[in-house]
């Protein structure tokens, strides 16, 4: 049987005057509310996100997408009018109205919603898979809620122009909110109940807004936060798939053998698997911003220079030392990403300086390096000293300005 409050809560959905931005207002209450806080809704309509192809302006605008708690990019409000009427429903209520669009990197992560005030089966439901479709050109699977004010479908489908399964859920029906709830909280699993297990373990929380940091060479980096006695700190949560739980292994192991060098991140909480053993995660601070290259000064290029020779200095190399790699705290440099390090005391010096010269350089993996780039190179791995390394930045401030 349906629960009074839910059936006095779809009731109200059958107002004929009922326009669509009035019923986005109720339904985000009903949905948020049922979904519980560990997922946001998040209302996309007016941003277009899901590339089609061509032009920007051709991007699909979903109306909605869920996602696990703060993994959304914030767009500011709507000035438009129903903006009194999300004040009055977040003041009775406590509703919360939020607004953005998901990091292209996550579309795997969300399941998209698309209101109607009554859908067709023809055009209404075509357009929802043409979302599919194109978000399956991005990440394998998809899942979408289609649904107007008597019903909804759950749409799950598998591959390319596939449909794996579609069910029907009348709103008055019993049971018809456990149902949207379950489909959707399914939707986002491994990687809800990874980053849920391993927030409880670790004792911390997904920050409400841009929780995202970025991708690393398997995994997923997410920023969270702990309070203690009123004082918050903030960390960044790496997560991987079980298929890489050795990597991240690894990268714990790498990370605190290289803390005394004092340029790499710190491990504040140890690798532990997470999710029933379907992913693994990892706790590291501080939480930087990256190093950006636009932004590169001789100065900068030396502080770059001097932390690459700190590493090597300990004997120890990075495998990876691009810029998207090295994040900047408080004037402080470190370097985060280090599956590909070696510690076995080999001086690979020339590999780790090619690499990084590349990322500063703005040029491919594959792309040869000028040659007094490599003359400055060949001769820091002879000197192994941190003037022969403060040498190639100024090399690359030169080759930076030429190019400018």
């Amino acid at each position: 049987m349906l629960s009074q409050s839910d059936a006095e809560d779809f009731a109200l959905l059958t107002d004929d005057k009922l326009s669509e931005k009035l019923f986005d207002v109720k339904m985000t209450r009903i949905f948020q509310n049922a979904l519980g806080p560990d997922v946001h809704l998040v209302n996309s309509e007016e941003c277009g996100w899901l590339m089609q192809g061509g032009d920007s302006s051709t991007d699909f605008k979903p109306d909605f997408h869920v996602t696990v708690k703060g993994l959304y990019m914030h767009k500011e409000e709507p000035d438009d009018a129903v903006q009194e009427a999300r004040r009055l429903v977040h003041e009775t209520y406590g509703t919360v109205f939020r607004f953005g669009t998901p990091p292209k990197e996550l579309w795997g992560m969300i399941t998209i919603l698309e209101r109607k005030l009554k859908f067709t089966e023809g055009r209404d439901f075509g357009q929802v898979i043409r979302y599919l479709q194109h978000l399956n050109n991005h990440h394998e699977g998809g899942n979408a809620v289609l649904f107007d004010k008597t019903r909804c479908w759950l749409i799950r489908a598998r591959e390319k122009n596939v449909l794996y399964s579609i069910e029907n859920v009348d709103w008055l029906a019993g049971g018809s909110k456990e149902k949207f709830v379950n489909f959707v909280h399914s939707s986002l699993q491994p990687w809800k109940g990874l980053i849920l297990d391993a927030c409880n373990h670790f004792n911390v929380d997904l920050v409400n807004e841009k929780a995202f940091l970025g991708t690393g060479a398997t995994g997923r980096v997410f920023k969270v936060c702990r309070t203690t006695n009123g004082k918050t700190n903030y960390y960044a949560l790496k997560i991987v798939l079980k298929p890489n739980n050795l990597s991240l292994i690894s990268e714990c192991r790498m990370l605190k053998a290289a803390e005394k060098t004092g340029v790499v991140v710190s491990v504040v909480g140890e690798f532990k698997q997470f999710g029933n053993g379907t992913g693994g995660g990892l706790l590291i601070s501080p939480v930087g911003v990256p190093v950006n290259r636009a932004k590169l000064t001789q100065s900068l290029l030396h502080r770059v220079a001097k932390v690459l020779f700190a590493l090597h200095l300990e004997g120890l190399q990075h495998g990876d030392p691009r810029l998207p790699n090295l994040i900047q705290f408080k004037r402080q440099l470190y370097w985060i990403d280090l599956m590909a390090s070696i510690l076995d005391g080999e001086y690979r010096w020339r590999e780790d300086a090619s690499a990084l010269s590349r990322s500063v350089l703005g040029l491919h993996q594959d792309d040869n390096l000028p040659e007094n780039i490599t003359a400055l190179i060949d001769q820091y791995a002879l000197d192994k000293n941190e003037a022969a390394c403060l040498a190639l930045a100024d090399g690359w401030w030169s080759e930076l300005q030429f190019q400018s």
